[in-house]
């Protein structure tokens, strides 16, 4: 350069120094850029981006973002297009770094990152030079990423590696590689099969060019996982074990147990479960301190899923527990909630109904609605079919029933909208309503579900955790109908009860069963290996649907099932409803000799687990009718003990008189029919305290409380309001006028209907109203009740 030209230099240099000086100390910087306009250049822009520099450093944002801003601004006056480059550039990053703690500020700032990156890839894809080009690239990249536009970040990654590929700066190459391969990961659903075929199209020259170099790691393990999608399993282990050497000769111990954990997650996926073992059992011992907690949890959950299906059940159970030990220490960095779904099927799988119903309540916390449905739902069949608490399976299933009703109306992301959910809703509480006595609004529930099921409903899954999906299967027509028969027939609607019988029999005719899900998944092997059970259990629903009006065939259909299906294999509480049906099918035939090892056989099942509500009863029931048919009325009566016994347990589970009287309407015969016995045996003072039990129970517990508080007939009215609006949403929420309303106007009507009931039941507790029954001993003697009345 010559004299003259550097003293140029000088000078343009010392004037951008004056213009900065006017612009810090301006009290209104916009305005005092008006004022020097004139003498802008490249050099005063990038005096503005030191400043802006400098104030991130200090950790001043609002100097930077101000600096930041001007200098845009600034290179609309003076300057070259490189010049203005530089400021979109600078500006970009600054917007993309602000993270305001408000989600409409953070949408804003990258927006206006989003836009002045733009304007600088116009800029620079004129001028260049390519590297810059690659520059702009990734930073519009990441603020693609940053709006969840993943897809759009991975096309301009791709982009810049190309061109990082044509060029010779193998540092940048490097840079691109490790943006992009750090972009693959965030790819799922549709699109993986698509970035995969894109990440393995540039393989072989990245390879090529970066070598075994420090970022080749990081790009072996994406390149792996591509392989994996792609379904090409040998080239997937192969490059993963190259990825895995390259974190081992560069002491990435972080690096290490990444890989360790797709090899791990892999095998899982392939179902090589004692490679899995092995693999996840190394990946967890050599996991470094700072893991983070999701995927502890994650990997003790996959670990416990690998042992549960090498048959560990100790191992597996303990390992389940851990992955909810991390989960829950841990809120928010891991699903908890999904991790105790899963603990909860397992626990039923294997007949702990206790263990099952402590994950299930803690399920009922996870912010996915489908998720908090299911542990509901599962609660109220549970509480049903093994608990015997029939209140909670009352009040579990409407709730379920509830969210499935308001979640079908719902527009987010998480979204119900599927029938199924509204479907298999409205069969459990109808089922509940039912058991509880509550016949009306069991014939609501089934008046409401047959339509749905006249659409044929597909079963989809619900994924709950990376190794276990929930068939989401219709309630099968059948039983929904048989449901709704005797609805209509317990509330007196004969010509409703009529239509729904010949429907049954239609049903049953055409051999209409449960779908078996999955099925349409398997390819030929496996289906070959599964067909015998498939047969069985096809034959066992046809023989549950015909015990009903043609017990031989149905007989028939039951014993061709249990050859197969009563294995180690099948659950217990499966075999024993198999068994029942059997007992069912012969006393209706007349066999009492068969009926009677039948249900001695599910008894046996049953008393080996703790499923011993329900099914337990209706054996005992059976029984009780089996000696009273054969003459031996001691026998009869110690059954009949034994059922009166849980239908008490049942009966105690209700808070309110009103539930209780209406339960013990559906329990009235197994009373009668002890009374009845125990007259016949000559004990008439025995058979006498059996008719103290129907007739003044109620009286006998409510006056035996140690407070005689009053009924306050307001409040149960108020209740009762409260519950009829709640019909009338249902109601209405399931054939909406308005398919349109606003989901928030649902919320509103819901949440004002609630906020009645709590009032109502405040103002119970306030007052000290007679709320329910708290003592769970036997009923007062009749002299004692007698007493108490003639105070």
């Amino acid at each position: 350069m010559s004299r003259s030209g550097g003293i140029r230099v000088w000078l343009r240099e010392r004037r951008a120094e004056g213009v900065l000086r006017i612009l810090e100390r301006a009290p209104d910087r916009a305005a005092a850029l008006v004022r020097v306009r004139a003498s802008i250049d490249d050099h005063v822009l990038e005096g503005m981006l030191a400043l802006s520099f400098l104030a991130q450093k200090r950790g001043d944002d609002t100097d930077r973002l101000t600096w930041a801003d001007l200098a845009v601004e600034a290179s609309l006056h003076g300057g070259t297009s490189r010049g203005r480059a530089d400021a979109l550039l600078w500006h970009a990053r600054m917007y993309l770094n602000h993270w305001p703690e408000e989600l409409r500020d953070r949408i804003t700032s990258l927006a206006a990152a989003g836009r002045t990156i733009q304007m600088a890839l116009k800029i620079l894809e004129e001028i260049g030079p390519p590297d810059m080009v690659i520059v702009a690239l990734s930073l519009r990249a990441q603020i693609h990423a940053a709006q969840g536009k993943s897809d759009d970040a991975l096309q301009d990654h791709l982009t810049a590696t190309r061109m990082a590929l044509a060029g010779t700066h193998d540092d940048q190459l490097a840079t691109a590689a490790r943006l992009l391969a750090r972009q693959y990961w965030r790819i799922s659903g549709d699109g993986e099969r698509e970035a995969a075929t894109n990440l393995l199209a540039l393989a072989d020259q990245l390879q090529s060019r970066l070598g075994d170099g420090p970022t080749s790691a990081a790009l072996y393990t994406a390149l792996g996982d591509a392989h994996r999608v792609l379904g090409d399993e040998q080239a997937a282990v192969s490059t993963w074990a190259t990825a895995r050497r390259l974190c081992t000769e560069a002491g990435d111990p972080a690096g290490v147990f990444e890989v360790d954990g797709h090899l791990f997650e892999y095998a899982v996926e392939r179902g090589q479960y004692e490679e899995a073992l092995a693999l996840g059992q190394r990946c967890l011992a050599n996991a470094p301190a700072d893991t983070a907690p999701k995927t502890f949890a994650r990997h003790y959950h996959l670990l416990g899923a690998v042992l549960r299906a090498l048959g560990r059940v100790e191992e597996a159970l303990a390992a389940y527990d851990r992955a909810i030990e991390v989960a829950v220490a841990n809120p928010g960095a891991a699903p908890a909630p999904s991790y105790h779904l899963d603990r909860a099927f397992y626990a039923i799988d294997l007949g702990h109904h206790a263990q099952a119903l402590e994950h299930l309540m803690a399920a009922r916390a996870s912010p996915a609605r489908r998720f908090e449905w299911l542990a509901n739902l599962t609660i109220a069949e549970l509480q049903l079919s093994h608990l015997g608490d029939l209140a909670a399976a009352v009040r579990y299933s409407d709730v379920a029933l509830d969210i499935a009703v308001r979640e079908a109306h719902s527009t987010a992301i998480d979204t119900m909208r599927d029938r199924n959910f509204l479907a298999c809703s409205l069969h459990r509480s109808g089922i509940a309503a039912f058991s509880a006595g509550d016949f009306e609004s069991a014939y609501r529930r089934f008046r409401a579900l047959l339509p749905l099921l006249a659409e044929n409903l597909s079963t989809p899954l619900l994924t709950i955790t990376p190794t276990y999906a929930h068939p989401l299967t219709p309630p099968p027509r059948t039983a929904s109908t048989w449901w709704a028969y005797l609805t209509c027939r317990q509330t007196g609607r004969r010509e409703e009860a009529a239509a729904h019988l010949a429907r049954y029999a239609e049903l049953v005719a055409a051999g209409d069963a449960p779908s078996t899900p999955l099925l349409d998944q398997l390819d030929e092997a496996e289906t070959a290996e599964l067909r015998p059970i498939l047969d069985a259990s096809a034959a066992f629903h046809k023989g549950m649907m015909l015990a009903r009006t043609a017990p031989q065939e149905a007989l028939d259909k039951l014993r061709a099932a249990a050859l197969v299906l009563t294995t180690p294999a099948v659950p217990e509480a499966l075999v024993a409803q198999l068994h029942t049906a059997i007992g069912d099918c012969c006393r209706q035939l007349g066999h009492l000799a068969d009926a009677k090892a039948a249900y001695q056989r599910a008894l046996a099942q049953l008393d080996s687990s703790d499923a011993r509500s329900e099914a337990q009863f209706h054996c005992w029931a059976g029984l009780a009718s089996i000696a009273i048919a054969e003459g031996d009325l001691h026998l009869a009566e110690g059954y009949m003990s034994w059922c009166v016994q849980f239908s008490e347990r049942w009966r105690t589970s209700f808070a309110t008189v009103d539930e209780r009287m209406k339960f013990l309407s559906n329990q009235l015969p197994i009373y009668e029919q002890l009374v009845a016995v125990r007259i016949k045996l000559g004990r008439p003072l025995e058979a006498y305290a059996a008719a103290q039990l129907i007739k003044s129970r109620t009286l006998g517990e409510l006056l035996g409380e140690p407070e005689h508080r009053p009924i306050d007939l307001t409040l149960d009215a108020d209740f009762c309001a409260v519950e009829r609006q709640r019909e009338d949403w249902i109601d209405a929420m399931l054939c909406p006028k308005d398919a349109d309303r606003n989901y928030l106007d649902l919320l509103l009507a819901e949440k004002g209907r609630r906020d009645r009931q709590a009032a109502a039941a405040k103002a119970r507790r306030e007052r000290g109203l007679f709320d329910g029954f708290t003592g769970r001993e036997p009923p007062l003697p009749y002299l004692a009740i007698r007493a108490l009345l003639t105070r």
